[in-house]
């Protein structure tokens, strides 16, 4: 299974989400089972559900944590975040053994 835990937001907008929707859709394609970890923001859900992929929201309740610990087969991670630290990531790889992590970023130039 491959997770993606994306940004999204009023400020944020929701171009990590449709990025990651496009190669998610062409994972699930390939028959690779997927799932999006996305905060509660109405557009992003109102995208990822006309896309037909699964997802979890990022609640007090449900953690990164609850997710990754869940019996779930994830791994990989691909992260599409404003702000992805080094504690983040780590936090993941200790969590799900043997996981392989992806950072999407963009750069001004």
């Amino acid at each position: 299974m491959v997770l993606f835990i994306v940004s999204a937001g009023y400020k944020t907008g929701i171009g990590h989400v449709r990025r990651c929707v496009q190669i998610a859709t062409g994972l699930r394609d390939q028959g690779i089972e997927i799932i999006f970890y996305l905060p509660d923001e109405p557009n992003s859900i109102s995208f990822i559900k006309n896309a037909g992929v699964p997802y979890q929201l990022s609640t007090p309740q449900c953690g990164i944590e609850q997710l990754l610990n869940s019996p779930n087969n994830i791994k990989v991670a691909v992260l599409d975040l404003l702000h992805a630290d080094k504690e983040y990531t780590c936090k993941i790889k200790e969590s799900v053994e043997g996981i392989k992590i992806l950072g999407l970023d963009y750069f001004d130039m």
